[in-house]
């Protein structure tokens, strides 16, 4: 948009947006499908056949940001807030958050995490035993995912990496818990080929699932409507010698 401020763009989007985002939450589902994969053949291919429109622009928005809506009803607060973070219009006001905290939750109440949990705690049980002077003791898991089934972690990080940092403290140890992630999405892949080997994922909506390509997610970047950060989790366990009785820590 030539001779047109940034502020302006970002101004002219939001505008737009507020009078397609009734069309896009009531729409039906074949309609937002439809819209979606008509952006989506443009965005694959660089824009170079086709721009995507202003009205094209407003609809994305509003889209993203419904789906953001859908995972408070639907019970997925960190998948929400993440995505509504990563869609922003005016970064210039709002800025480029800090890492956001999304909170333990859905680490501390997942199986596979604490399973993994329990045995960095044996193992810097096991070191503290043979290293009885010993101030800190740090550890790194392998890839971690989450569980089938567990729609509240799968929407918000599928994939991730828990580190740990244990220490003696009163009279016992203090193991602190931390997964370090970026919010970000994989551009499309296989050229003319995109659509058999890029990866898309699925959204609840009016009870079907929409169909949206990472590539377009991280499109929204290009367009200026969504930006790139970090975000984590922390959280402690204190356990008493042996690795017995593990228990949140006191904040």
């Amino acid at each position: 948009m030539a001779g047109t401020s940034w502020a302006q763009q970002a101004s002219g989007v939001a505008t737009a947006a507020q009078k397609q985002l009734d069309q896009a939450v009531k729409g039906s589902f074949a309609w937002t499908q439809a819209m979606i994969d008509v952006i989506t053949a443009k965005a694959a291919d660089g824009e170079k056949t086709a721009r995507i429109t202003m009205e094209e622009k407003a609809f994305l928005y509003s889209l993203y940001q419904a789906i953001g809506a859908g995972g408070i009803v639907g019970g997925m607060p960190e998948a929400s807030l993440l995505i509504r973070t990563y869609v922003r219009v005016i970064p210039v006001l709002w800025g480029t958050p800090s890492p956001v905290d999304i909170g333990s939750e859905i680490y501390e109440t997942s199986p596979g995490v604490n399973s993994e949990m329990q045995r960095q705690i044996a193992i810097a049980d096991r070191h503290f035993s043979a290293s009885p002077d010993s101030k800190e003791f740090e550890q790194r898991s392998g890839k971690m995912i989450a569980e089938q089934g567990n729609r509240r972690m799968f929407y918000a990080d599928n994939r991730f990496i828990m580190t740990s940092k244990s220490q003696p403290v009163g009279g016992g140890f203090l193991t602190t818990f931390r997964v370090d992630n970026t919010y970000d999405f994989e551009p499309f892949q296989g050229g003319a080929n995109w659509k058999n080997v890029s990866k898309w994922s699925k959204f609840p909506f009016k009870g079907n699932y929409l169909i949206i390509y990472d590539g377009l997610s991280q499109y929204l970047t290009v367009l200026g409507l969504a930006w790139e950060f970090d975000y984590y989790a922390e959280w402690s366990r204190f356990w008493q010698k042996g690795g017995l009785n593990p228990k949140p820590a006191k904040k």
